[in-house]
């Protein structure tokens, strides 16, 4: 069981990061598209990969407990909140950019906001993610789909960062996409971007 102690002492090393808002006892239901929830013990916004990583690694080093939470969408929150922390991504995180011949999305961008940006741009392939909900993060860890398409068929790779804050690249064939799922090779990853083609 995590104390009150332990927790304070992880918001206090957390706020040493740059780049990263921290919040105790912020309530979930300001965070769900059902707009209930009680209290995160934690709540933390990394901005970028490096405060992204550095905040699992302080989180694993206290052995605080952790969600990543996306949109928020289809999320139910317990009135008694969340134990640990709870990281939401934001700032560069959820950001889209061009690299190459791929679009590059932060995992906390909007699927909705990358399916109107390849649109805008005239690019092909996320015709049947449109209108579904949550992030590009969460539409990739569940290999989200409709209409005869899913993420499988678009992701080129993703930057992953691991129970420990180490960074990881991971092609398309180490994801182990399944039907509506995806087993990453390292138990406890978190996504930071993801690049489609």
């Amino acid at each position: 069981m995590v104390t009150r102690a332990q927790i304070e002492a992880t918001a206090a090393a957390l706020q040493r990061i740059e780049g990263l808002t921290v919040l105790t006892d912020e309530p979930m239901a300001a965070h769900t598209s059902f707009g209930i929830g009680g209290p995160a013990e934690l709540f933390v916004i990394p901005t970028d990969i490096p405060s992204l990583s550095e905040t699992i690694r302080v989180l694993h080093d206290f052995g605080i407990q952790l969600v990543i939470l996306g949109n928020g969408t289809n999320v139910l929150v317990r009135d008694g909140g969340v134990r640990g922390a709870v990281i939401k991504l934001g700032g560069a995180l959820t950001e889209l950019r061009e690299e190459g011949e791929f679009v590059v999305a932060g995992a906390g961008a909007s699927l909705a906001t990358l399916c109107r940006y390849c649109a805008d741009k005239g690019w092909g392939g996320l015709l049947f993610a449109a209108g579904i909900p949550g992030s590009v993060g969460g539409a990739v860890l569940m290999n989200a789909g409709a209409n005869g398409g899913e993420m499988a068929d678009v992701v080129a790779w993703v930057v992953a960062v691991n129970a420990l804050g180490e960074v990881e690249r991971l092609t398309a064939d180490q994801l182990g996409f399944g039907y509506r799922s995806t087993e990453l090779p390292v138990p406890g990853c978190a996504i930071a971007e993801v690049a489609f083609q």
